[in-house]
């Protein structure tokens, strides 16, 4: 008898929650915990929130050096330009115009790279330049090169 009482109880307990559970979940409207954004959208909002983050400081604390020195207007121009792209990157027409942009932009940086990187092996054969400096420019050209391919990685 203890067993068929047992058996009962543990069989309505299962049956009964696993019934409700679903339409409970439901009724609440409970979000759904494996749903999330998409990576390549992931990776836009960062992106976004990042560059209006950079352009934030640059125009409350360091706008006089933004007017006087060019690198800073430099760094200012690149978020600006990159949050107008992720402004609205849903958007079909904005997608195909950061393509475009960013398809530029990877050319002339790896076609500058290249050309940077070939100087230095000229400039240590030729122009008898430490082989520790051109070695310490690669690495820089290096990191460059792979900030490249980090950035345009998931976009390829």
């Amino acid at each position: 008898m203890i067993l068929f009482i047992t058996f009962s109880v543990i069989l309505v307990t299962l049956v009964l929650q696993g019934l409700t559970l679903p339409l409970l979940v439901k009724w609440i409207n409970m979000p759904d915990p494996d749903m999330s954004m998409p990576t390549a959208q992931q990776r836009q909002l960062v992106r976004k929130k990042l560059a209006q983050l950079s352009l934030n400081l640059l125009d409350t604390t360091y706008l006089a050096q933004a007017e006087n020195n060019d690198m800073i207007k430099s760094l200012k121009m690149r978020y600006s330009a990159d949050m107008e792209l992720l402004k609205d990157w849903e958007k079909d027409d904005n997608i195909t115009r950061a393509e475009a942009y960013y398809k530029d932009y990877r050319h002339v940086m790896a076609r500058l790279l290249k050309e940077q990187r070939d100087l230095l092996l000229t400039l240590n054969k030729k122009e008898n330049i430490s082989d520790s400096l051109v070695r310490h420019q690669l690495e820089l050209l290096d990191l460059e090169e792979e900030k490249l391919r980090q950035h345009f990685e998931i976009a390829d």
